[in-house]
């Protein structure tokens, strides 16, 4: 009591305050300060005369330094700072950090504060924007693929999916409730958002460092991903659906909000909505589904692939058992309900709707498409290979990109706009199965065992207009492309003529011998089993003479040859074909197909450029627009001198008497080549004019021996075929090209600065390449 009086009355006596304090509390300048003390002596100016011992007459001078006149600041602060015991320096460092501690953290929270402001109002612009963007088509599965020809006019339309929208009211409230039970337990009674999983979701993601592991989503909030937003687990998506969902919510009722959801469920097998999946897995309309038939589908939409029924049984019945469970749990039925729906009986049917079959024109131009998009999406296409098990693992990887990327074009949403002319698609059509009808032999299959193709290229754009894939229209394979077949000597102008040619050592007037050798296993017979002796490049052209054809691919090597055939994407050739000479002669170990061939023959038909088009011209994706335009991009193949001379050789094969058609087709400009395999088991017969390339084959889909000649019955459908197409069409010959020149030919074939009486076409650009080449291929 006698402190708190002394205490008290320093507030009134100052003299006595001071003299007090120093006797009364003289201990403790020994110990640490006292806080109420120092605040006292600060108050009170320095009284030197009545202080007599030296340390309380010092103490108060530290209180002084805030007072002017006393010296520099700097002296005394350093003085203050020496004199303080260490656990006073202790007190003003610790003190100091937390106020700077405090401060940075204010900074912080205010500059966290704007830029989290800045963030929520960049996800909230976002989903305005997306909000603007909303319309009815979004809520809609993919529209049908639909194929135009070249005209504009449908060809067909297909959609692999199982799709049939159906209104709310239609749909068993068993299916409405179920969905709410297991997805969406406030669903009548939130504006779009379950906060407590927004809260789990933030959760989460500060777990994984960014990465929302989560879910918890509202069934809004699962359209609106499906639809609007994407399927990334991410963090700026789920902070869009936020400010997205609510805004939603105030222009659909609930109804149309669950309407929309059953719409766009998948349900495994291509389903798509309850209706499709009610259907093909039960037989029935969703709105006659039972309890237990509607849980098992409610359950389904946890995962299509997981629960289905024809791999999985058991993981579907466990699915139904819990949804009915969740279903009672909430409310929606009874336990006597549940128990009864456990206990039901599921009889699943599995009634696909019956898909209209692909036309030639259709399968081929699908086929396109998926290339066209494969190869700008990146994927490397290749065309020779070292060994089998290169070639094997392309063609595996190939396979599997192809074969998904043509499902994904039939699942619909596509428009693809082609080149075809359904109208010399059926003159072709009608053609093929007039020259064909002799043949009526019926396969197993139930399909015309003997078969024919024909492609139809127009040269100046390298679009296919036409592509006949079989006899008759009801066939759902297409040989025009598909079909790998050995070319025998069509193949000539492509793989050593042409070649050979360009090489510069080789020309139409070249002579080499005929003859036989038997000291080479491998040398082929002709086709009339005879040999002439001395024979130009350009009368074993049109004698088909197999002798010579292997002398160039011999000295040439086959991979030269090969090479040509992979610049126009030939997408058969094997190992074994770099080694062997027989490639020459049409023996390929795979084949070509008839689309490859002409894709050749208009290369040359072109003076040497390979257009690398195919019949689809642009497409179009659903809610993308344009995502592919042909560029009509050129690829030199062969030079023009080459190609000129091929010309030149072959279009006397349509004067000679041995061809069964003794005159081009209405009068039209063409060079041509027949090509016959081993026993005849194909046949074909391959030429062009200045406006069309068109290649015809034919032999049994199982290959067997046949009578027939390239120049018989091929011979007869293609002049057919050509007159029909160049009706109306002007006479049109090639521009020679200005290195192409006549010149005499002496004994050997070669140019001839003397006249000799014999004269034949040269290249000067090409002589005198083979003059400056370091590699002799003659």
């Amino acid at each position: 009591m006698a402190k708190k009086k002394k205490k008290t009355s320093q507030v009134n006596t100052e003299p006595e305050v001071i003299e007090e304090a120093v006797v009364q509390e003289e201990p403790a300048v020994t110990e640490e300060p006292v806080p109420a003390e120092e605040p006292a002596a600060a108050e009170e100016p320095a009284e030197p005369a009545p202080v007599e011992e030296p340390a309380p007459a010092e103490e108060p001078k530290p209180a002084e330094e805030p007072l002017k006149g006393r010296g520099k600041k700097k002296k005394k602060v350093k003085k203050k700072w020496r004199e303080l015991t260490g656990g006073q320096k202790f007190g003003r460092v610790i003190g100091t950090f937390f106020k700077i501690l405090f401060l940075l953290i204010l900074i912080a929270g205010i500059a966290g504060a704007a830029m989290a402001y800045k963030e929520i109002y960049k996800f909230k612009a976002v989903a305005e924007e997306k909000y603007a963007q909303i319309n009815p088509r979004m809520f809609e599965y993919t529209s049908n693929t639909i194929v135009y020809d070249a005209y504009g006019e449908v060809i067909s339309e297909m959609n692999e999916i199982i799709y049939e929208p159906v209104k709310i009211d239609q749909v068993s409230k068993y299916v409405y409730d179920g969905y709410i039970a297991v997805e969406d337990q406030n669903f009548m009674t939130h504006h779009g958002i379950d906060y407590k999983a927004v809260l789990r979701a933030a959760i989460e993601y500060a777990k994984n460092r960014g990465a929302i592991t989560q879910g918890g989503s509202t069934i809004t909030q699962q359209i609106l991903k499906n639809s609007v937003l994407t399927n990334e687990r991410t963090f700026d998506r789920k902070f869009t659906e936020l400010f997205l969902a609510p805004m939603f919510e105030s222009q659909y009722t609930k109804d149309e909000i669950m309407e929309l959801y059953v719409n766009m469920n998948h349900y495994g097998h291509n389903c798509y909505g309850i209706e499709a999946a009610s259907k093909y897995y039960f037989g029935r309309s969703a709105k006659d589904l039972t309890l237990a038939e509607a849980a098992v589908l409610v359950g389904m939409t946890k995962g299509a692939s997981l629960y289905n029924p024809m791999t999985n049984m058991e993981g579907v019945i466990n699915r139904q058992r819990y949804t009915l469970d969740r279903m009672e749990e909430e409310g929606f039925i009874t336990a006597e309900e549940k128990d009864a729906a456990k206990h039901q009986g599921l009889v699943f049917v599995y009634e696909r709707p019956e898909l209209p079959s692909e036309s030639y024109m259709t399968s081929f131009a699908i086929y396109s498409a998926a290339i066209n998009l494969m190869e700008q999406e990146g994927f490397e296409f290749r065309y020779l290979f070292e060994t089998d098990e290169e070639m094997n693992a392309y063609d595996e990887n190939y396979q599997n990109v192809l074969n998904e990327k043509m499902k994904e074009i039939r699942m619909g949403g596509y428009e693809i706009y082609t080149s075809f002319k359904p109208d010399l698609q059926a003159k072709l059509q009608e053609i093929l199965d007039y020259r064909c009808e002799r043949y009526t032999e019926v396969a197993e299959d139930g399909k015309y065992a003997f078969q024919s193709a024909a492609v139809l290229i127009n040269n100046e754009t390298g679009f296919v207009e036409a592509m006949i894939g079989g006899r008759g229209t009801e066939d759902t394979f297409n040989r025009g492309y598909l079909a790998k077949r050995q070319p025998g000597s069509s193949i000539k102008p492509i793989v050593v003529y042409g070649p050979g040619f360009d090489s510069g050592f080789y020309y139409p007037s070249k002579i080499l011998i005929d003859k036989d050798n038997p000291k080479d296993k491998f040398w082929p017979k002709n086709v009339t089993n005879r040999n002439t002796g001395k024979m130009t490049i350009r009368e074993a052209i049109l004698q088909s003479t197999n002798t010579i054809a292997y002398q160039i691919m011999l000295r040439m090597t086959p991979m030269y040859g090969l090479q040509y055939l992979e610049k126009m994407r030939f997408s058969s050739i094997a190992p074994d074909d770099i080694y062997s000479t027989s490639v020459g002669l049409g023996g390929l170990t795979y084949g070509a197909s008839p689309f490859e061939m002409a894709k050749a023959y208009s290369t040359h038909a072109n003076l040497g450029e390979y257009i690398d088009n195919n019949c689809v011209i642009r497409i179009v994706k659903q809610d993308e627009g344009e995502i592919f335009s042909e560029d009509s991009a050129r690829i030199r193949v062969y030079s023009a001198d080459a190609s000129y001379m091929i010309i030149d050789c072959c279009k006397e094969l349509l004067k000679r008497g041995d061809v069964g058609p003794r005159k081009a087709p209405n009068n039209a400009l063409c060079f041509v080549k027949t090509g016959t395999s081993n026993d005849a088991k194909d046949v074909w017969f391959c030429g062009a004019s200045r406006y069309y390339t068109c290649t015809v084959w034919m032999g049994y889909d199982t290959p067997r021996k046949t009578t027939l000649t390239s120049v018989g019955l091929p011979a007869w459908t293609w002049k057919d075929m050509m007159e029909a197409v160049h009706e109306g069409l002007d006479r049109l010959d090639w521009e020679k090209p200005e290195t192409i020149v006549k010149k005499s030919v002496n004994e050997k074939g070669d140019p001839s600065p003397y006249r000799t009486g014999k004269y034949d076409i040269f290249s000067d650009e090409l002589l005198q390449k083979a003059n400056e080449s370091e590699v002799y291929l003659g």
